[in-house]
This record gives C-alpha cells, sequence and structure tokens, in this order.
C-alpha cells in the first residue's frame, strides 16, 4: 500500500495493521529483500514516501531518488540546489493523472518534480529570510501545498554571542 509523506491528515503517522500487512505472528519472520546505498553520502534524514509501487526518498547531498519499491533499482534521480530533509509528498499536478513529487531543501527551496520522469516542474524559494530551510515535510491538502519553514536562527545564535 502507500505511504505517502511523512502524516496522514491528521498527523498521526499511523499505518494501520491491515494496510501494512503485519501483524505479531509475522513481524518477527521478516527478512531484508534489498539495501540501497546512497552514493557519496554519510546521512539521509528524510522518511521514504511509497505510492504505486515506488520508493521516493532524498539524501543529504539533495539528491532525490525514485526507486522501484520491491528490488531497490533506480527509476531517476534529480539533484537540488541543497540537502534534503524531507520525507517526498506525492500528489495529483494540475493536469488529469499526472502525478508530482513535493520536496523541500535546506536552502529553502520548494519543488514539484514529474513522479514519473522525475523532471523539474517548478521551483519556487518558500522564504526570502537568508537562512530559511525546509527540515519539515510539505503536506498537499485540499489542492494547496503547505510547507514548513524555518530560519535556523537558534543555531546561528548559538553559535555566535554577537
Amino acid at each position: 500500500s502507500d505511504w505517502n509523506g511523512w502524516s496522514d491528515a491528521a498527523n498521526t503517522r499511523f499505518q494501520p495493521a491491515r494496510l501494512a500487512g503485519l501483524d505479531r505472528n509475522s513481524t518477527p519472520k521478516l527478512k531484508l529483500k534489498w539495501a540501497f546505498g546512497f552514493p557519496n553520502v554519510t546521512t539521509a534524514f528524510g522518511a521514504p514516501s511509497i505510492v504505486d509501487g515506488k520508493l521516493f526518498v532524498g539524501d543529504a547531498n539533495g539528491t532525490v531518488y525514485s526507486l522501484d519499491a520491491r528490488t531497490g533499482c533506480t527509476y531517476w534521480t534529480y539533484a537540488a540546489v541543497a540537502g534534503v530533509r524531507t520525507a517526498p509528498v506525492i500528489g495529483p499536478g494540475p493536469t488529469s493523472g499526472v502525478r508530482y513529487v513535493y520536496i523541500g531543501d535546506l536552502r529553502g527551496n520548494v519543488y514539484a518534480l514529474d513522479a514519473e520522469s522525475g523532471s523539474l516542474i517548478w521551483k519556487a524559494r518558500a522564504d526570502d529570510h537568508p537562512m530559511s530551510v525546509i527540515t519539515g515535510s510539505p503536506k498537499l491538502e485540499a489542492g494547496r501545498l503547505y510547507v514548513p519553514v524555518s530560519g535556523r536562527d537558534e543555531s546561528i545564535a548559538t553559535t555566535n554571542p554577537t
């Protein structure tokens, strides 16, 4: 089944056992089917999203991947300007039948990518603040994309006493 973005509409981040296909008897029998190594990077912070048998995830260098959820094989990659710490959100584009992958990066940019090809549909700066970052996942609700933006003011203040 699908696991799209960080949470459901109620922000519960919960996957019912019925949809996950797991119960207390089957969980101990789980085995690794495949593993994916992020090239040239040691960290990946954002949770993956799974829609229509494809897994979407970003890494600390800003590469966004579309992988086959069953095999781990790469369909496409896209290079964002900065690291991606958000769970991608997959939703409809303005054209019927087209799905977009929405992500944010650590320089405050928001992207819409074509879910099938990984090509850039649009890119926008979420905020004018020079230190703006996007570390929380966007939320698509009723045709509107909500993007949480942070300013890094606290981290700058702790390292610069002036």
